[in-house]
């Protein structure tokens, strides 16, 4: 019987995956791999080749069918299950991530968001799953399937809640924000509103100076730090007696939020 081989070399000649992939199977730790190709589960007319540690995915010329035991296209009657005459049986589950295997068959697709992940979206090559993830200040859209704004993604617009501090009667703080960002006050008093925090004399619990209602957001909106001083003297003295705190909700934003945070 006569037996004709055609090399891998030559369906390397004919055609190349246009998206190829970097994909484990094709890397030994952190160096790249490249080798003859192996078997595609289930595919008798195409074939796994790693290059330079991406995976194409490479044909067999017409009529021939990839041969694992060889690691070439070969006649189909030389290929166990890919013959025409013999009995298909059932293909061996594809290479690639779970979330890129449909049907048994690996998949391409674009991008698809990711669920409870607001700054990240999937996509699928060849049944290898990539997570990507959108600039800085940006949230993918499931519906555009782009990178947004967060003011067009309500479900990920969701603001975090404003930091708390609290300064006790004659003490200093200052009040600042990381990364670049400003002070934007939420709510802030001088006074007391519980007969917990702060423990000290308390003869009421319904003491706000009203000053201070308006200086403290004053003093710190918009700059990137600012101290406060929990003082009568500051800020007038609302309850005589009673032992006081400073309390400030406030958020850190972009300068000259547009409010798009």
């Amino acid at each position: 019987m006569k037996v004709i081989v055609v090399f891998v070399i030559a369906a390397v000649c004919l055609h190349i995956d246009a998206t190829p992939v970097k994909h484990e199977r094709c890397h030994d730790g952190d160096t790249p791999l490249s080798d003859n190709g192996f078997e595609k589960p289930g595919d008798c007319n195409n074939f796994y080749q790693c290059s330079n540690g991406y995976l194409h995915i490479m044909p067999c010329p017409t009529n021939l069918a990839f041969n694992p035991v060889t690691g070439n296209c070969d006649y189909p009657h030389n290929v166990e299950g890919c013959d025409k005459d013999e009995k298909a049986e059932e293909p061996e589950e594809p290479i690639g991530d779970e979330a890129c295997i449909v049907d048994g068959q690996a998949i391409s697709r674009g991008p698809r968001a990711i669920p409870e992940n607001c700054t990240s979206f999937q996509e699928c090559n060849s049944g290898v799953e990539s997570i990507r993830s959108c600039p800085d200040g940006l949230y993918f859209n499931s519906d555009s399937l782009v990178c947004d704004w967060p003011r067009n993604v309500p479900d990920c617009n969701k603001p975090e809640p404003p930091n708390n501090l609290v300064i006790c009667e004659h003490s200093r703080t200052t009040v600042g924000c990381p990364d670049n960002k400003v002070v934007q006050i939420v709510d802030a008093f001088y006074g007391r509103d519980d007969d917990q925090t702060c423990p000290g004399a308390v003869y009421t619990t319904d003491c706000k100076a009203t000053t201070s209602v308006n200086s403290i957001p004053r003093e710190c909106n918009n700059k990137a730090s600012c101290d406060l001083y929990a003082s009568n003297t500051v800020y007038g003295d609302p309850c005589v007696g009673t032992f006081k705190f400073i309390k400030v909700l406030f958020n850190c934003v972009s300068p000259n939020n547009d409010g798009l945070q």
